[in-house]
């Protein structure tokens, strides 16, 4: 949902009344429990929109400021 938020033209690729699957790829059994369900929609005719999630990392610096007590 966050990336749709922050991306919302990935909204006009899924037609009205699909359902969405998500297929994460670091996730491999609920990729193929997701798969399994989209398939039997696909099989009684449902429209169903497939979306590869990929995960990757980000790297961020943050800066933690110290402070110490001192005479100078």
């Amino acid at each position: 949902m966050q990336y749709a938020l922050e991306h919302p033209e990935i909204l006009e690729e899924i037609p009205p009344g699909a359902e969405v699957v998500f297929i994460p790829e670091d996730k491999p059994e609920l990729a193929k429990i997701n798969l399994k369900s989209a398939k039997a929609k696909e099989a009684k005719g449902e429209k169903v929109v497939y979306l590869k999630v990929k995960v990757t990392p980000e790297t961020r610096t943050v800066l933690v400021p110290q402070v110490e007590v001192t005479s100078v």
